[in-house]
Parts: C-alpha cells; sequence; structure tokens
C-alpha cells in the first residue's frame, strides 16, 4: 500500500547550488515542476539528484573542455618552446660549424702568413744589416779620410813649428847665472874653450832662457839659446863633438836641438830602440829624427812611429842583437866624437 505524503508548500524550500555558472533560485524554481505539492519525498529526491547530476554533468564537461582547452595552450607553449630550441640548437649548430671553420682557415693560413711575415722581418733585416754594413764602410772610409787628413794637418802645423826653431838649440848641464847677458858671456865661452869656434860672439845670440821650474840640488835646468841666424846656429850645433879639447866643463854638457813635442816624443822612442838593440843609430838633423837600422845601412828619416814601426818590419832584424844596452846612441852630446 502506497502511502502519500503530502508536503505543506509552505515548508518546502530548494536551495539554489553554486555552479561556475551561478544558477540563480529563480531558475532552479522555474525549472521545478509545478505539481510539486503533489510529489512524494522519494520523487522530490529524485528530482534533486537527477538536476544535480545534470549540473555536475555540465560542470565537468565545462571544467574538461577547459582543462582540453589549457592543455592545447600548454602543448602549443611545448611545441614553440621545442621549435625554439631546435632553432637555437640550429644556430649553434652553425656558429660551431662556423667557428671550426675558422680554425681550419686558421690552422691553413696563420703558418703561411707567419712564413710570409718572417720572411719579411727577414728580407728587412737583411737590409738593415746591408746599410749597417755599408754605413759602417762609409763611416770607416770616412774616418780614415778624416784620419789621413787630421794626420796630414798635424804633420804640417808640425814642419812649420819645426821651422820657427831652426835657429834654437837646447843645453843640458850647463850651469845657471843671474841674468840674460851673465848667460851668452857663458855660451861665448863654451864656444872658444870647449868648441874652438873663435868667432862667436854675444851679439849673434838673440836670447836664452831656462825652461820648466828651478830643480832641486841646484841642477840646472835645459837651457834654450836663441841664434840671430841659423848659420851661426848650425855652425854651433856642428862643432858640438868634433872639437878634441879636454875641458871640465864639457863632462856633463849635451847639446839637442830644439824639437816640437810630436818629435822629441818620436826621437825619445827611438834612443829606447838603440838601447834594446833594435836598430843601430838614432840622432837629429835639421829637426828630423835619423835612424841607421844597421852599420852599413842607409840613413832614414822618419816623421811617426807607425812609420818607425814599418820601417822596422821591413828590414826584418828586430831578432839581431847588434847592440848591447851600454852602447850609445848617436847623441848629441860633445863629448863624443863621429
Amino acid at each position: 500500500m502506497t502511502t502519500t505524503t503530502t508536503v505543506p508548500t509552505s515548508n518546502i524550500m530548494v536551495k539554489p547550488r553554486k555552479t561556475k555558472q551561478q544558477t540563480s533560485d529563480a531558475e532552479i524554481q522555474t525549472d521545478l515542476p509545478q505539481n510539486l505539492i503533489s510529489l512524494t519525498m522519494t520523487q522530490l529526491v529524485d528530482i534533486i539528484e537527477t538536476k544535480t547530476k545534470s549540473l555536475l554533468a555540465e560542470m565537468m564537461t565545462g571544467l574538461n573542455d577547459k582543462t582540453a582547452v589549457l592543455q592545447q595552450t600548454i602543448d602549443n607553449c611545448c611545441t614553440a618552446t621545442l621549435n625554439q630550441m631546435k632553432i637555437v640548437d640550429n644556430v649553434m649548430l652553425e656558429e660551431k660549424e662556423l667557428i671550426l671553420g675558422l680554425e681550419e682557415q686558421v690552422e691553413v693560413s696563420l703558418p703561411e702568413k707567419i712564413s710570409a711575415v718572417e720572411e719579411q722581418m727577414s728580407t728587412k733585416l737583411e737590409n738593415l744589416e746591408q746599410n749597417f754594413q755599408h754605413a759602417t764602410v762609409r763611416e770607416a772610409y770616412v774616418c780614415d779620410v778624416l784620419e789621413t787628413k787630421l794626420k796630414a794637418q798635424s804633420t804640417s802645423i808640425d814642419s812649420i813649428e819645426q821651422q820657427l826653431k831652426c835657429n834654437n838649440v837646447v843645453i843640458v848641464g850647463l850651469p845657471e847665472k843671474e841674468d840674460d847677458n851673465a848667460t851668452k858671456v857663458q855660451i861665448v865661452a863654451l864656444s872658444k874653450d870647449v868648441m874652438g869656434i873663435s868667432d862667436i860672439t854675444r851679439k849673434d845670440i838673440q836670447e836664452t832662457y831656462r825652461l820648466g821650474r828651478k830643480k832641486e840640488h841646484d841642477q840646472p835646468r835645459n837651457l834654450l839659446v836663441k841664434f840671430k841666424s841659423k848659420t851661426r846656429r848650425d855652425e854651433f850645433y856642428k862643432r858640438r863633438k868634433r872639437t878634441p879639447i879636454s875641458s871640465d866643463m864639457k863632462k856633463n854638457i849635451f847639446i839637442n836641438e830644439d824639437l816640437t813635442l810630436q818629435r822629441a816624443r818620436l826621437y825619445h822612442d827611438t834612443r829606447k830602440l838603440v838601447k834594446r838593440g833594435k836598430i843601430r843609430f838614432t840622432w837629429t838633423q835639421n829637426g828630423n829624427i835619423m835612424i841607421r837600422l844597421t852599420e852599413n845601412s842607409q840613413p832614414i828619416a822618419v816623421y811617426s812611429n807607425e812609420e818607425l814601426q814599418a820601417k822596422l818590419r821591413e828590414s826584418d832584424n828586430s831578432s839581431s842583437p847588434f847592440m848591447d844596452s851600454e852602447t850609445r846612441e848617436e847623441s848629441d852630446s860633445i863629448s863624443d866624437t863621429d
């Protein structure tokens, strides 16, 4: 037996269900049957369940649609990202291939370029060396020319300076007097009493003066005597060792020509060679340095150490000890004989 329960209309209230579509109460009420009053509780529950399932189905359908759209969007994003990554990979691959190509080009071309640069540098270096050698040769040539000219000028100046001394002699060992007049008297006495020159007078002597500072122990300084004429000077100089008159005055007196500094040094060197037995004789004549390499060789005038060494090499007698260390050179001592 079916029991029919009548539900009062005033006690039935249908609560609206909130969905994503936000269904209003009016819509629910509109969908409800008009004869709701006559429905039983079971029928009412069935209706509610049916509506609920319909709403849930609609919600799930909407959710599935949106999920599908979202999934499609995600898939599209992933596909785009993958495409971008492929593009990046392709670009990186191309860059890598480009780098490898550049490396290969560098490996091939760099040694060639280095070799070319080395050849250029070598050529430039050779040119620089040649230029330097040419410059060195030119410099040596210029130096030789300048040295030759300098020597020629020095020789010319030395010759002129020696000509200015042609009237002079230097007396070594003559005791000093108080003034020039007394010295002239002393020279005249030396000429007459020792050297045998009877016609020389004080008027033949232009001037005399001592060379250098006064020495210790009353040792006389060298005396420079300037004659008024070269004739008187030559006569005085030639008679310095041809008079066999004995005198105490002439024991330590030497008469030399007045030489320039250059010729005095050269004469000093030739006298050393005589003492060492390298040459036989050396003396001065009219301001020139003369040597004889052997006893019977011809006299030779030398004007420089270079010329002297050349003469020694030509003679090839440097090892011939033809004179001992006690043999004196052909000096200007007035006590020497020919």
